[in-house]
């Protein structure tokens, strides 16, 4: 779901801004939207966590 999510909504986010919020090394996630290189285990679940809140915050903006 993750990796779903991450391939259908990078146009509209910094990929850097993203590595840095979970902690990553630089370029793990623009490896994997541009060539299809597996994101390692270790910050899939940071990564789900971060996009939850991005998530949650974008759908309570719209309801206020």
């Amino acid at each position: 779901m993750t990796e779903k999510w991450l391939l259908a909504n990078y146009r509209f986010m910094n990929l850097r801004a993203l590595e840095r919020a979970i902690k990553c090394p630089r370029g793990i996630l623009q490896k994997y939207v541009m060539y299809d290189i597996k994101i390692p285990e270790k910050w899939i679940d940071p990564l789900y966590i971060l996009i939850k809140k991005i998530v949650i915050f974008d759908t309570l903006k719209e309801v206020v």
